[in-house]
């Protein structure tokens, strides 16, 4: 659930030991910030910097395991920091950002040092202290009003469907034209926009993304995208917001505030708020579709195939568990069963593996196991590359327990697979697949893919399972 928003700038010379010294103001604001988000007990902080790596046009999405910076090229060569990313939220997001036709660009890895993103490193050096999160990191690159409205209610709407505690922290800087004396000079449209902001938000917040276009790019700001997205995500909900501070030392505008948000604060999926350049406008993509409830065991599949295919390994349950309710994450801790994770593409099958018995101490770890292998290791199909991940359906089957069978007439296509057995050689198929319409069809390609001869002296199970898809059924 989404618990609070923090609006915080970033100029470097608030860090100790970058050269310049910082008003007193200014870095009580951070430590008012910070005592915020320590006391929203964040499990997720999802950092939103306009100087990160980015392409126009595009939501650029950091998945590498860690983020580091260094304070190096401002000379406090001794201040890092380093921050965990949340492969579970991460991964979710960028299918709930797929599903809304948000351009999105993946930032792989094992490692991602960013030299440049100071607008989310100086932020965390207050924030990172007080809380105990793991982090995901996303970087605007220019997006319309429709977009950034759509960027923001997929985040709202991922939030609403875990149970984990979400902090949003966005970051940027007013208008950096408010002095003759400043790095950037001085123009009155600077000072307009500030004050301006400075207004809303000490009235209503959310009249924030409404400011027209021209006037944000006079302003020669860097927040207008991140805070807007962060807005987007608070909704139609409640919300009480908190102005800290703001002031220009330097010739640029550093405003400091905070959204906090109830515990029954939670909105529709269609909620965002109207942004406008020129009257209200709402996204409209296939809002039945994002309307419909997600299957919990298909959102940890998934998680597993994109971190398996961003990482080329395969990723561990614990660290994508956040992501089940509380009720599916007993069960699957408690259950042991074989089971068969399918992917297809555009209605083609791109790859399927499974285990027939239980093999890993719980069904989370045999879904995680199954549907990386099943997008990296199906040798039928080359592996699944990171273009290809918004365009896959997942399936999970959880296997019931096999009974034995003496004749094809105890099955029936459509309830029941099949297992046939010769000494050593094993082969399955599922029930209800397309294309299998009679008992004999059935044997016949279970017999295929085990290598055995229909002449064998082979023995039959059958089983039933419980047929999990992307939308809950």
């Amino acid at each position: 659930m989404l618990n609070a928003c923090l609006f915080m700038p970033h100029p470097p010379l608030a860090v100790p030991g970058v050269g310049g010294e910082a008003p007193d103001t200014l870095l009580e604001s951070y430590r008012r910030a910070a005592e915020i988000a320590k006391h929203a007990k964040p499990d997720i902080v999802v950092v939103i910097s306009p100087h990160g790596d980015s392409l126009s046009g595009n939501l650029s999405v950091h998945t590498a395991p860690r983020w580091s910076y260094s304070f190096d090229r401002f000379g406090a060569r001794n201040v890092k920091i380093d921050v965990s990313i949340c492969p579970a939220f991460t991964s979710e997001l960028l299918f709930e950002l797929g599903r809304a036709g948000v351009n999105t660009v993946i930032r792989p890895g094992t490692q991602v040092v960013d030299q440049f993103d100071h607008g989310a490193a100086v932020p965390l050096y207050f924030v990172c202290p007080e809380v105990s999160a793991n982090y995901v990191l996303l970087t605007p690159g220019g997006h319309d009003s429709a977009e950034l409205s759509s960027i923001g209610a997929a985040i709202r709407r991922l939030c609403d469907r875990i149970d984990s505690r979400v902090l949003i922290l966005a970051s940027g800087d007013m208008s950096h034209y408010l002095s003759d004396d400043g790095p950037y000079g001085y123009s009155a449209d600077g000072e307009i926009f500030d004050k301006k902001v400075c207004d809303i938000f000490h009235g209503d917040v959310r009249d924030y993304i409404k400011i027209d276009r021209a006037t944000v790019q006079a302003a020669g700001q860097c927040a207008f995208e991140p805070w807007s997205i962060a807005l987007n995500a608070i909704g139609g909900s409640s919300a009480e917001v908190k102005f800290i501070g703001y002031e220009a030392p330097f010739g640029v505008g550093y405003l400091t505030a905070a959204a906090i948000l109830g515990e029954q604060t939670r909105t529709t999926p269609d909620e965002p708020v109207n942004s406008a350049d020129s009257g209200a406008i709402r996204v409209d993509i296939d809002s039945d579709a994002l309307a419909r409830p997600l299957d919990p065991y298909c959102t940890l599949a998934r998680a597993a195939v994109f971190n398996a295919v961003c990482h080329r390994r395969e990723p561990e349950y614990r660290k994508l568990s956040r992501l089940l309710p509380s009720d599916v994450h007993s069960t699957v801790e408690t259950t042991r069963a074989g089971a068969f994770v399918s992917l297809h593409k555009r209605g083609n099958l791109r790859g399927c593996i499974g285990v027939i018995e239980p093999v890993h101490p719980h069904l989370g770890d045999t879904i995680c196991y199954c549907a990386s292998q099943a997008a990296l290791g199906d040798p039928r199909f080359e592996p699944v590359d990171t273009s290809e991940l918004f365009e896959l359906d997942i399936n999970i089957d959880v296997l019931g327990e096999p009974e034995s069978i003496d004749s094809i007439q105890m099955l029936d296509v459509r309830r029941y697979g099949v297992i046939v057995t010769h000494g050593r050689r094993r082969g399955l198929l599922l029930p209800d697949i397309e294309g299998v319409d009679t008992p004999e069809y059935q044997v016949e390609i279970a017999l295929n893919k085990a290598g055995i001869s229909p002449n064998a002296p082979y023995t039959m199970e059958r089983f039933e399972v419980v047929r999990h898809l992307t939308y809950a059924q």
